[in-house]
């Protein structure tokens, strides 16, 4: 075989006697950038039968079946029109002039973001609760968006009570770059956070009282729990109770109320306190005067002390 370059044209021959019997063949490159991508012609080399040829030339052929190929770039789907096959699939016959056209579109990169909202701790919130974007555009979860090539932030509408990972194609904080051809996801993913309740008691002698913070048992709805110590729980309506003593009065502050009930919703962390004071003892000392022998005082004239401090007869002194 020679190959000779005659005025921009190529010629594949073999000796034929019969120069009517070659035939012509040219490939046409076509690039289609409509979605970010940036490659010219030049980035898809042309091959006939693995020979490399030029863009546009008429190549002069024997005869025969050939094979039109490109170097392919990724990113870029290739199409065959005209006389090619759709692999590329070429028959000459004796005198032939065919033209393939190879055109290389730019795929869009395509992004999904799915919403996921774990309730294991009594949440309520459904997907709807937790809009999702791109770059400040709202999409929709599990749908795949078209974009262009380039860096993007993927982010939510994030609610109180939730905690939230972002996994995938995603980094932890959404960014995720995409490159002609990407299929990626993102998922965020919406964890309910189980509300704490820390219930303490406090115990107050300060009228001869001798008992301690372990003579008052603690319950948060019937369930024994430690003084000072986090309860994780599940959001939900909660009473908080403790065994009482009748020598003690008893006293509840913090985020419950004064019956101890109380409210958890998610991501919440609350405190109830039950104070338990002494209560200080009464004596009541009462005068009785009997006058059944002419006798004229009354209660009055008989003053009352209890260590030497007066009181009134029949009132509890303490």
């Amino acid at each position: 075989y020679v190959v000779i370059i005659q005025s921009g044209t190529r010629s594949i021959g073999n000796n034929f006697g019969n120069i009517n019997a070659l035939t012509k063949l040219e490939v046409v490159k076509i690039v289609i950038n409509d979605n970010g991508g940036t490659l010219e012609v030049s980035d898809f080399p042309l091959f006939v039968n693995g020979l490399s040829v030029t863009n546009g030339t008429e190549n002069i052929l024997p005869p025969g079946v050939y094979v039109v190929s490109e170097t392919p770039q990724q990113g870029y789907a290739a199409s065959f029109s005209v006389d090619c096959d759709a692999n590329g699939h070429v028959n000459l016959a004796p005198g032939q002039n065919k033209t393939c056209t190879i055109t290389n579109d730019d795929i869009a990169p395509l992004l999904t973001v799915t919403k996921v909202v774990v309730n294991d701790d009594g949440g309520s919130r459904e997907v709807n609760y937790f809009p999702l974007f791109i770059n400040g555009t709202q999409v929709v979860s599990g749908a795949q968006n078209v974009l262009n090539p380039g860096d993007y932030l993927v982010s939510e509408t994030s609610q109180s009570g939730y905690a939230a990972s972002i996994t995938g194609d995603c980094d932890e904080n959404g960014n995720i770059n995409l490159a002609l051809g990407d299929v990626k996801q993102c998922t965020i993913t919406n964890d309910d956070i189980a509300p704490t309740l820390n219930v303490t008691k406090i115990v107050v002698n300060n009228n001869g009282g001798t008992l301690q913070v372990s003579d008052f048992p603690l319950f948060v709805n019937g369930s024994s729990v430690v003084s000072g110590t986090l309860n994780v729980l599940s959001a939900g309506n909660y009473l908080v109770t403790e065994t009482k003593h009748p020598d003690y009065e008893a006293t509840i502050s913090g985020d419950c109320g004064e019956n101890g009930s109380i409210k958890l919703s998610v991501g919440q962390n609350k405190t109830c306190i039950i104070t338990n004071n002494d209560i200080a003892p009464k004596l009541t000392v009462t005068k009785v005067v009997v006058n059944d022998n002419g006798g004229t005082l009354e209660v009055s004239d008989f003053p009352l002390f209890i260590d030497n401090v007066r009181v009134t007869s029949g009132v509890p002194f303490s």
